[in-house]
């Protein structure tokens, strides 16, 4: 990536990046961020999930608090700022209580960055496909539409109620952060 944008620096190539998908904390070096902002890069979404040690490392260990926190100040520094960066929080996961959602909202927060809730969707063939066909009785052969998050197919109507509330949470939280910070870098 580096030569990649350099070039486009270097050559004083015209573009807006946007990183809708979430990147990988760990990879976002102070080189990297600087690179990014002199790109052009406009919206950045980080990949965080969870503030919750133990579920990052079931989950995966893609990441670590500390990798996201190094990120988050890499793009500080860069001159990124809190209205261009957010980090995607992990809801409904089968066994997550709420309290880690609100917990993993909050760190964000304080780390400067909005918090973006992605609700959890079960994937074919992973860990958590199977898990979902297990323990909640959902088909091995569902319709696509089940695998997406528009309905929340693994969560009972309290849940969904929780997860409205968090959301709203971090939607207040997020217009907190750009109101006392807008143009302020991270």
């Amino acid at each position: 990536m580096i030569p990649i944008l350099e070039m486009i620096i270097s050559r004083g190539i015209k573009v807006r990046f946007h990183t809708p998908n979430g990147l990988h904390a760990s990879l976002i070096t102070p080189e990297i961020a600087e690179l990014m902002f002199r790109a052009n890069f406009k919206t950045i979404r980080l990949g965080l999930e969870t503030a919750d040690k133990e579920r990052l490392r079931m989950t995966g260990g893609k990441t670590s608090l500390d990798d996201f926190v190094r990120a988050v100040e890499s793009l500080r520094r860069a001159g990124f700022t809190a209205e261009e960066v957010g980090a995607y929080v992990l809801a409904g996961l089968p066994g997550q209580s709420v309290h880690e959602v609100e917990r993993t909202v909050r760190f964000v927060h304080r780390c400067g960055v909005q918090a973006k809730i992605a609700l959890f969707s079960p994937i074919p063939g992973t860990g958590e496909w199977r898990r979902a066909v297990e323990e909640f009785n959902f088909p091995p052969d569902a319709d696509p539409l089940l695998h997406n998050n528009s309905i929340m197919p693994l969560m009972n109507e309290s849940e969904r109620r929780e997860i409205l509330k968090l959301k709203a949470l971090a939607g207040q939280l997020n217009r907190d952060l750009l109101a006392t910070h807008p143009d302020q870098p991270l």
